[in-house]
């Protein structure tokens, strides 16, 4: 499976050269071998992810090459936030959000239980 250098940057696909370069500038601040203690492995990635999409030739052709493969819907819930998905249903909205936010769902499951334990 190829690397997703978007995601490693933590941008979006539309993201321009600035915005390129300040998350790069930013993350590399963070997870610089001389601070960060957790190894160097973070920033070797963050440094392949800027060396393609900093270049436009070689972004281009990250993105051609991403376009041609299928995509996998992920089973892991994100935790980012994003935009609700628009499928016009009130409980289709809230089902996207039940899976996608734990802490809703805990606090979902939590007052479920305490209710039928009221109930009792």
């Amino acid at each position: 499976m190829a690397k997703s250098y978007f995601m490693i940057l933590g941008i979006s696909p539309e993201a321009t050269t600035n915005e390129i370069k300040s998350a790069y500038r930013r993350l590399v601040k963070e997870f610089h071998p001389d601070h960060y203690t957790g190894g160097n492995d973070a920033f070797r990635e963050i440094q392949e992810a800027y060396s393609v999409l900093g270049d436009t030739r070689r972004r281009r052709e990250y993105e051609q090459q991403i376009s041609k493969r299928p995509r996998m819907r992920s089973m892991r819930p994100t935790f980012r936030s994003e935009p609700e998905p628009r499928n016009g249903t009130i409980a289709g909205s809230l089902k996207n959000k039940l899976f996608s936010d734990p802490v809703f769902y805990l606090s979902i499951s939590f007052f479920k239980n305490l209710l039928c334990f009221a109930i009792l």
